[in-house]
């Protein structure tokens, strides 16, 4: 059994997902990059959460700003590595 909370376990899923989706959309990389968006929005609002001694949405709970910027790191990389693809140079 894992010690990582649900919650990190699904960012990470929904991640590798949106990575493989994004490969036959034919706007990958926009969506990649909403998507690191949307979670620099998450993690606004888990610090939000943090600095006012309050719990955090249910969604956010268990996760770490490691989490939220390796998920969005990753998002980023996958954009980058789309929009250099086949196609584009």
């Amino acid at each position: 059994m894992s010690d990582r909370h649900d919650n990190a376990v699904a960012i990470e899923a929904a991640v590798d997902r949106w990575i493989e989706e994004s490969k036959t959309h034919p706007a990958g990389v926009f969506h990649l990059r909403r998507r690191a968006s949307w979670l620099d929005d998450q993690l606004g609002k888990l610090a939000a959460a943090v600095d006012r001694d309050m719990r955090p949405p249910l969604h956010l709970e268990g996760l770490t700003v490691s989490d939220i910027h390796g998920a969005q790191a990753r998002l980023l990389v996958a954009a980058r590595n789309l929009e250099g693809g086949p196609g584009h140079g």
